[in-house]
């Protein structure tokens, strides 16, 4: 849906809930939405670590390679006994880039009890699942309110599922 502008035109913005990564989206909200833009930089090569090293984690490392602007991600899911490979361009303007990932036919999502997973663990573990082949996600890095490098990385099609992964 479009949204009109401070100079009254009409644009279309890319979006992620991002409360969850201490941005503050909704600051002061008195009845209208209010948008404040995420800068976001270039995403950069490098390893994302989210893992106890326990093969019951969820999530794993994250590597992302950005080979001038080409853009490959592998994500280790311990717990599914697999690696989720995704392909894609970055956006030359910092908007959300467009990945496709693979690698699905290879898990076996199980929700393990005593594992001490987040809820978004159980939910990204439960939306993953339903993949059977491939499936587009949207990835974005930018520095969050604390400053803290954060790479995001969202899969729309798959009811929220989303991996706020940060560095330090």
């Amino acid at each position: 849906m479009p949204v009109i502008n401070a100079e009254s035109e009409r644009v279309r913005y890319s979006a992620f809930d991002l409360s969850s990564t201490g941005t503050s989206v909704y600051n002061n909200w008195n009845g209208q939405v209010g948008v404040t833009p995420v800068k976001t930089t270039d995403i950069k090569s490098d390893t994302w670590s989210s893992v106890n090293g326990y093969i019951t984690d969820m999530l794993g490392n994250t590597e992302v390679t950005n080979n001038e602007g080409k853009l490959t991600i592998v994500m280790i899911l311990p717990s599914a006994g697999c690696t989720l490979f995704g392909e894609g361009e970055e956006e030359s303007n910092h908007a959300l880039s467009k990945l496709t990932f693979t690698g699905f036919g290879k898990c076996e999502f199980v929700e393990y009890d005593d594992a001490k997973w987040s809820q978004s663990d159980y939910e990204n573990t439960a939306g993953l699942a339903k993949v059977k082949d491939t499936t587009t996600a949207y990835i974005a890095e930018f520095n969050d309110a604390n400053n803290i490098d954060t790479l995001v990385i969202g899969f729309p099609e798959l009811d929220g599922v989303i991996f706020n992964l940060k560095k330090g």
